[in-house]
């Protein structure tokens, strides 16, 4: 199994990264490379993930780092 970022996903990331770097630029990095990885953990359990949930890249990841 591949793993693949779509466009859409790789530009809401982009624009994650901005403003992370804007805002908090001491923790930007880390927190970009943490949300970058998060998917990977597909590779091992493909069928994680909540029941319901769109299939949108803003909803595809769950992660406290998110939170400000």
């Amino acid at each position: 199994m591949q793993l693949r970022w779509t466009e859409r996903a790789a530009e809401v990331l982009d624009a994650i990264a901005d403003y992370l770097f804007e805002q908090t630029p001491m923790h930007a990095r880390r927190i970009v490379l943490e949300i970058y990885e998060a998917p990977t953990i597909l590779m091992s359990f493909p069928l994680s993930g909540r029941p319901g949930q769109s299939l949108e890249p803003e909803n595809l990841f769950s992660s406290p780092f998110l939170i400000f």
